[in-house]
């Protein structure tokens, strides 16, 4: 009872009992939750009440809101769905210099998984022989000036000589044109030409082609698969492929050339 007549020696006030501290704070309390109520009323817009004392969002925000949450869980669905299936694709991308081997594995894939090429396939590569042998043939020609007095030509076949570098390479060859490039391979100095071809640039697939050039030039000739794999065709811009392996194995390719980078995109996916 004493505590209640104590004095404060600072303010000079009547100090108060421990239960009636506690209620005038909690009286204080409401007061200054009154006015809060009141300042969030009266002093705040209502679009910024939200998340304070509640929603003032009417149904027809509420709705797009929900609508809203809805597209982008299903957003999230898709990415989720999307990551696992890439998750299953194992990207591999080969570099190399041109004539390395890149576009060729292409084709050997073609032809292990996808069932070869079709007749179709096949006919459209017949004016890249044409253009390979013959082209070939020219670089020979060309490089046998250089390669001192083993690798001129002879005599009877000058003529032949200037007729093949000077003509536009045919889409096909002819029975006429079969014997000239015949006999300019046989020459000697063609072939010692040949044996120095580590001097300069010709495609590997060249004593091939020559050696075959009755067969190109039968009527209607449908090259083979050697003959497509062979082929030399400078990649170009950006083409794909389907491959379909046995099991469970899917590959997809791509190959590529972009300015002086160079390279071939294949994927495999485990299904």
């Amino acid at each position: 009872m004493a505590a209640s007549d104590e004095t404060s020696p600072i303010s000079g006030r009547k100090k108060l009992s421990a239960s009636q501290s506690v209620v005038l704070n909690i009286q204080g309390g409401e007061h200054l939750l009154r006015g809060a109520l009141t300042f969030v009323r009266y002093c705040i817009p209502p679009s910024y009440t939200m998340g304070l004392c509640g929603s003032s969002l009417t149904p027809a925000e509420a709705q797009a809101l929900k609508e809203e949450k809805a597209r982008a869980a299903a957003i999230e669905k898709d990415m989720q769905r999307d990551r696992k299936k890439d998750q299953q694709v194992h990207k591999l991308l080969l570099l190399g210099a041109g004539e390395s081997g890149k576009s060729t594995l292409f084709k050997q894939l073609i032809v292990l998984y996808s069932g070869g090429f079709s007749d179709k396939d096949r006919m459209a590569y017949l004016p890249v022989i044409c253009n390979n042998m013959i082209g070939a043939m020219k670089t020979l020609l060309e490089q046998s000036d250089r390669q001192g007095s083993p690798a001129q030509i002879a005599p009877e076949l000058q003529s032949v000589k200037a007729e093949v570098l000077e003509m536009k390479i045919p889409d096909i060859i002819d029975k006429e044109l079969a014997v000239k490039v015949k006999s300019l391979w046989a020459d000697p100095g063609i072939q010692y030409t040949y044996s120095k071809r580590s001097t300069f640039q010709l495609i590997d697939a060249a004593s091939f082609f020559f050696d075959h050039v009755d067969r190109y030039s039968q009527p209607h000739y449908v090259p083979l698969e050697e003959d497509v794999l062979r082929c030399r065709v400078r990649t170009t811009g950006t083409s794909s492929q389907l491959w379909k392996g046995d099991a469970d194995m899917l590959l997809t390719g791509f190959s590529c050339h972009a300015y002086r980078h160079r390279g071939e995109h294949i994927y495999y996916q485990r299904q």
